[in-house]
């Protein structure tokens, strides 16, 4: 276990030296990218408990530079450890984003598939069926709508809402439904993280929404 970790720093701090990943971040949508900001950790399967938190059939599409982040990484591992196999844990994965609304400016950390159905949003498209976001992700629908149900609802007690509005408003999530990114959510705190979706008390979830 302790050795995974050893192990899994030096092996990261490669792949953060590599040319693989120099290339990734001259590619335009990573440009903006440090050297931190795209980190994996190695464990072995045989060293460490079941992962909790998720069912293993739990898979969703990553946003465009998260996938390409993960693939260069796939591509940089294959090159290094041709006898094993890598295989990535989505729903235990994290994101930390910038929050840039006319209300709010905020650091936000948040689980992977949170940053994933966010963006589906777009400038182009504002507004977003239930449906769409399922089809668009390949996610599975309980998980679709576990999400959904954390976006809905306030992140804590120092926010005015939740970070997306559901029309029409109600606490059961239906197919036809449609969303919209909140553009008059506010928080009195600068940076905070979301509520885990695989936690979440599905029963209460929008309460405070």
């Amino acid at each position: 276990m302790f050795s995974d970790l050893t192990s899994g720093k030096s092996f990261q701090s490669k792949f953060q030296s590599s040319a693989m990943w120099a290339g990734l971040r001259r590619d335009s949508v990573c440009a903006s990218a440090g050297p931190d900001a795209f980190a994996c950790k190695l464990v072995t399967r045989n060293s460490w408990p079941a992962l909790p938190g998720s069912k293993p059939s739990e898979r969703f599409e990553l946003p465009g530079v998260l996938n390409k982040c993960k693939q260069s990484f796939v591509d940089f591992y294959k090159s290094e450890e041709e006898d094993r196999n890598l295989k990535f844990h989505l729903p235990l994965c994290g994101v930390t984003i910038q929050l840039s609304l006319p209300k709010c400016k905020a650091t936000i950390t948040m689980e992977t598939v949170q940053c994933a159905v966010l963006s589906v949003f777009r400038k182009t498209r504002p507004v977003v069926s239930y449906a769409q976001m399922r089809d668009t992700l390949s996610i599975e629908p309980e998980l679709l709508q576990r999400v959904l149900l954390t976006l809905l609802s306030k992140p804590n007690n120092h926010c005015s809402g939740g970070l997306l509005l559901k029309a029409p408003r109600g606490k059961v999530i239906l197919p036809t439904d449609r969303f919209k990114m909140n553009a008059k959510f506010a928080s009195k705190m600068r940076e905070f993280s979301l509520p885990v979706s695989h936690r979440q008390d599905d029963s209460h979830a929008l309460e405070q929404a």
